[in-house]
């Protein structure tokens, strides 16, 4: 391995390589890549031209919300217009039959839809999203239990089903030994939930589920639900009049409450773009690595390298949506995590004064955001 401090001007001579592609790469992450975000199955009545139109926009509006994140999208005239010409946006499509049910299933062009929210100032959620860990404590009667992974109950199947239609990845805990040893369904119930934090290391998830349902009836149902994902804890209280209804109700609160964190709306960037410092870049490997990472990072468009010092490097991202929006989508990766602001004075560079005069010393731009190499 070559690292920085054998000899800097070699390294950097490797990262020129690396930057005329002559070194394979590697790259990993942790969050979900999410499939099948651009196609739906919706139920239509025949298979009639007029028919096979209106499945064509039902399917894209459920596809809108899969990839905008939002619910109420359809209600956005710029979607409206985008629904109106959903055929022109279909790849493929196809019917199925089961028993007196016919459903078309339709594929639609995601670059071609992508385009069309943002001309439409509309937010575009990337495929790459936050894998979700659920614990679910349902008590009925006298009833109280867990929802393991391998469960295949109403509950379970309803949870799965609302994520997929919303495009969230979403697991249950195994419930083995191990879980069992660490958490009950009374430490859900009671609201106990650092033994249920601490039980969920093992499965890596970039965020955790408390939940809980309790039938006060059979027409009667609360539910609780707490999100752990990063900063304070979100949390909301449903009723409803089933099962299904409150656990879609709350899963629709997971998927709302992280899109409005992740969704972003196309921007043409900052000017200059946005500067990000990186600490940890050891070696040729390190480098390959973060440069690899860079280059298929969902809301950039194209990455340049800024400033390289033993141990460091900084790169310019031309980005869609804002920062904060760039930093939670890279904190989600395997790559790197959030760090202080490095101990290193501000370089200056030349560059030239607008009214084209002689090339002055320019201090270097502090960067927006700071992270850290993982290993």
């Amino acid at each position: 391995m070559l690292r920085f401090s054998a000899n800097f001007a070699v390294f950097l001579s490797g990262v020129a390589l690396l930057l005329m592609g002559s070194i394979g790469l590697v790259d990993c992450a942790r969050a979900a890549s999410v499939s099948d975000l651009y196609r739906a199955e919706v139920a239509v009545g025949s298979q009639e031209p007029a028919a096979r139109e209106q499945a064509f926009k039902d399917a894209l509006e459920v596809v809108l919300v899969k990839v905008t994140g939002s619910r109420a999208i359809a209600e956005q005239p710029a979607a409206a217009t985008l629904l109106s010409s959903a055929a022109a946006y279909v790849q493929q499509f196809g019917y199925r039959t089961r028993g007196q049910a016919t459903t078309l299933n339709v594929l639609f062009d995601g670059a071609a839809v992508d385009a069309a929210l943002t001309d439409g100032n509309l937010p575009v959620w990337v495929d790459e999203r936050p894998a979700v860990l659920i614990w679910l404590a349902v008590q009925r009667g006298d009833r109280r239990y867990l929802i393991a992974d391998d469960h295949g109950g109403q509950s379970d199947r309803v949870v799965r089903t609302v994520a997929a239609r919303r495009g969230i990845p979403v697991l249950f805990p195994l419930l083995d030994m191990e879980d069992r040893a660490q958490v009950e369904v009374a430490d859900l119930l009671g609201g106990f939930d650092e033994n249920v934090l601490q039980a969920s290391v093992r499965y890596d998830a970039d965020a955790v589920v408390v939940a809980t349902v309790t039938a006060l009836r059979d027409d009667d149902w609360r539910t609780d639900w707490r999100l752990y994902y990063g900063g304070e804890p979100l949390a909301a209280s449903l009723e409803g009049a089933s099962l299904e209804a409150v656990l879609s109700d709350g899963l629709h609160f997971v998927a709302d409450a992280l899109a409005d964190r992740l969704a972003a709306v196309e921007t043409a960037g900052a000017a200059g773009g946005l500067l990000i410092s990186v600490q940890g870049v050891d070696s040729l490997e390190d480098f390959a690595r973060l440069a690899t990472y860079l280059d298929n990072l969902a809301l950039a468009k194209s990455n340049r390298i800024y400033r390289i010092e033993p141990g460091y490097a900084s790169f310019l991202l031309e980005v869609s949506g804002n920062a904060a929006n760039v930093g939670r989508l890279i904190r989600l990766s395997d790559v790197l995590e959030a760090a202080p602001p490095p101990m290193l004075a501000p370089a200056t560079r030349k560059g030239k004064p607008v009214d084209g005069g002689k090339l002055v010393d320019v201090r270097e731009r502090v960067p927006a955001l700071h992270f850290r190499m993982l290993p």
